[in-house]
Protein backbone atom coordinates (compact mmCIF):
# COMPACT_ATOMS: atom_id res chain seq x y z
CA UNK A 1 0.00 0.00 0.00
CA UNK A 2 1.26 3.35 -1.01
CA UNK A 3 0.35 6.63 0.72
CA UNK A 4 -1.39 8.90 -1.71
CA UNK A 5 -1.90 12.43 -1.72
CA UNK A 6 -4.66 13.74 1.06
CA UNK A 7 -4.84 9.80 1.99
CA UNK A 8 -5.61 9.85 6.16
CA UNK A 9 -5.90 5.86 5.84
CA UNK A 10 -3.27 3.64 7.46
CA UNK A 11 -0.33 3.25 6.20
CA UNK A 12 0.79 -0.18 5.88
CA UNK A 13 4.90 -0.25 5.65
CA UNK A 14 6.60 -2.57 4.03
CA UNK A 15 7.95 -4.11 7.63
CA UNK A 16 3.90 -4.31 9.20
CA UNK A 17 3.18 -6.45 5.59
CA UNK A 18 6.52 -8.55 6.38
CA UNK A 19 4.12 -9.89 9.23
CA UNK A 20 1.58 -11.58 7.43
CA UNK A 21 1.91 -15.01 8.17
CA UNK A 22 -0.67 -18.13 7.72
CA UNK A 23 -2.93 -16.72 4.84
CA UNK A 24 -5.01 -18.97 3.88
CA UNK A 25 -7.62 -19.82 1.02
CA UNK A 26 -10.90 -20.80 3.23
CA UNK A 27 -12.73 -21.50 0.03
CA UNK A 28 -15.71 -19.99 -1.14
CA UNK A 29 -18.89 -18.05 0.06
CA UNK A 30 -21.34 -15.81 -0.64
CA UNK A 31 -21.87 -12.53 0.62
CA UNK A 32 -25.60 -10.79 -0.26
CA UNK A 33 -25.91 -13.19 -3.05
CA UNK A 34 -22.48 -12.83 -4.35
CA UNK A 35 -19.41 -15.66 -4.93
CA UNK A 36 -16.55 -14.47 -2.86
CA UNK A 37 -13.29 -16.08 -1.73
CA UNK A 38 -12.84 -16.11 1.85
CA UNK A 39 -8.87 -15.69 3.04
CA UNK A 40 -7.82 -15.44 6.55
CA UNK A 41 -4.20 -14.27 7.82
CA UNK A 42 -2.82 -12.61 10.59
CA UNK A 43 -0.65 -9.77 11.36
CA UNK A 44 1.36 -7.44 13.68
CA UNK A 45 0.85 -3.80 13.61
CA UNK A 46 1.81 -1.05 16.23
CA UNK A 47 2.80 -3.89 18.82
CA UNK A 48 -1.00 -5.57 18.23
CA UNK A 49 -1.47 -9.03 16.96
CA UNK A 50 -4.66 -9.20 14.06
CA UNK A 51 -6.62 -12.33 13.13
CA UNK A 52 -8.17 -11.11 9.91
CA UNK A 53 -10.48 -12.34 7.75
CA UNK A 54 -11.35 -11.01 3.79
CA UNK A 55 -14.00 -11.49 1.67
CA UNK A 56 -13.24 -10.65 -1.95
CA UNK A 57 -15.68 -10.58 -4.98
CA UNK A 58 -15.04 -13.49 -7.60
CA UNK A 59 -16.22 -11.57 -9.98
CA UNK A 60 -14.31 -8.12 -9.69
CA UNK A 61 -11.21 -8.86 -6.66
CA UNK A 62 -12.71 -6.43 -5.36
CA UNK A 63 -12.81 -6.19 -0.75
CA UNK A 64 -16.42 -6.17 0.15
CA UNK A 65 -15.91 -7.19 4.00
CA UNK A 66 -12.84 -7.53 6.51
CA UNK A 67 -13.28 -8.67 9.68
CA UNK A 68 -10.27 -7.98 12.05
CA UNK A 69 -10.21 -9.50 15.91
CA UNK A 70 -7.72 -8.56 18.07
CA UNK A 71 -7.17 -7.95 21.67
CA UNK A 72 -7.78 -4.83 24.00
CA UNK A 73 -5.99 -6.09 27.54
CA UNK A 74 -7.46 -9.16 28.01
CA UNK A 75 -11.32 -9.04 26.17
CA UNK A 76 -11.20 -10.17 22.37
CA UNK A 77 -12.84 -7.37 20.40
CA UNK A 78 -13.80 -7.68 16.38
CA UNK A 79 -14.46 -5.30 14.50
CA UNK A 80 -16.03 -5.33 11.04
CA UNK A 81 -15.73 -3.37 7.60
CA UNK A 82 -18.38 -3.80 4.76
CA UNK A 83 -17.55 -2.14 1.75
CA UNK A 84 -20.30 -1.66 -1.44
CA UNK A 85 -20.83 0.80 -3.75
CA UNK A 86 -17.54 0.78 -5.93
CA UNK A 87 -17.78 3.34 -8.56
CA UNK A 88 -21.08 4.78 -7.39
CA UNK A 89 -21.67 8.14 -8.86
CA UNK A 90 -21.77 10.66 -6.14
CA UNK A 91 -22.64 14.02 -6.10
CA UNK A 92 -21.51 16.59 -2.76
CA UNK A 93 -22.83 19.71 -2.06
CA UNK A 94 -21.31 22.77 0.30
CA UNK A 95 -23.78 23.08 2.88
CA UNK A 96 -22.93 26.67 2.96
CA UNK A 97 -23.30 29.20 -0.44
Amino acid sequence: YKKQQGDTGLLFTEETLNTIKDAKLMGQESLDGKPMVLITYSLDFMKVHFDNKVWIGMSDGLEYKIEMTYLLGNTPVTTTTLYSNYNADIKIESPIK
